[in-house]
């Protein structure tokens, strides 16, 4: 006699690689990321407002005067390959005055920064 139930909870079964990307809550789970000076792992929030994964640790978003336009974010392949800092980097950054002055040009991203170091959103 064969059991039905063997093959439903079996070991071999191949998982569902959509339901492997949402987490508990209904939402995809934090994106693992790599930071490219420190070289330590970082996860990056998934952002319900935005629709999309969260902008503060992609260096492009800092150091890009054309990351304003909603197009440039249109493209996410090319986004993929975006090199990506942690906040520690960050706030590193933030703190060294003539890098933070020399690498982000756009006084508004600048702001957000200062913004972030000082809320503590960035550590």
């Amino acid at each position: 006699m064969e059991l039905k139930w063997k093959g439903k909870y079996s070991k071999n079964k191949k998982p569902n690689p959509a339901t492997k990307k949402i987490g508990k809550n209904g939402l995809p789970k934090p994106l693992e990321a790599k930071c490219f000076q420190c070289k330590k792992k970082f996860l990056i929030n998934y952002v319900v407002f935005s629709k999309g994964y969260g902008k503060k640790n992609n260096w492009e978003y800092w150091t890009n005067p054309k990351s304003w336009d909603p197009e440039f974010w249109k493209d996410k392949e090319a986004r993929k390959k975006d090199k990506k800092i942690c906040g520690t980097c960050l706030s590193e950054l933030f703190y060294d005055k003539e890098r933070f002055w020399e690498t982000i040009k756009d006084p508004r991203r600048r702001n957000k920064l200062r913004g972030y170091v000082y809320t503590g959103i960035i550590e």
